[in-house]
């Protein structure tokens, strides 16, 4: 499918394939002071490494906390109340392919090294 050349490595074809090492913890508790109502807060934290990848994602920090309320006044009828905030912080090692690349041998690996960037962002996500 892909022409084999110095400008096109043979990793970019497996971007979005990656061995992960995940690190991760979670943290639960719940306090019901009547039959009818309880509550529970929970907190989750970890990190990805995919320490073998060329490009993509290369390590994710990511964490999340919520609380939850639940209200059962008849066996019939409850009500149920979350709120959870999430984030994730991540760093992406990329290449850019496409028109105006070098093909000349002597100018090849300054231009790869020129298209290669890397990225770190961060996101949260709540209600």
């Amino acid at each position: 499918m892909f022409a084999k050349s110095a400008v096109l490595p043979t990793m970019l074809r497996k971007f979005d394939m990656a061995d992960r090492d995940r690190s991760k913890g979670n943290f639960l508790v719940q306090l019901s002071p009547l039959d009818s109502l309880s509550f529970m807060a929970a907190f989750a934290f970890g990190y990805d490494d995919f320490k073998d990848s060329g490009f993509g994602v290369t390590g994710n920090d990511h964490w999340d906390a919520s609380i939850d309320a639940f209200y059962t006044p008849s066996s019939d009828l409850s009500y149920f109340i979350n709120y959870t905030h999430e984030e994730f912080d991540w760093d992406i090692h990329s290449r850019q392919r496409g028109g105006g690349q070098a093909t000349h041998p002597k100018t090849i690996g300054r231009a790869i090294r020129m298209m290669s960037w890397i990225q770190s962002a961060l996101d949260c996500r709540q209600p």
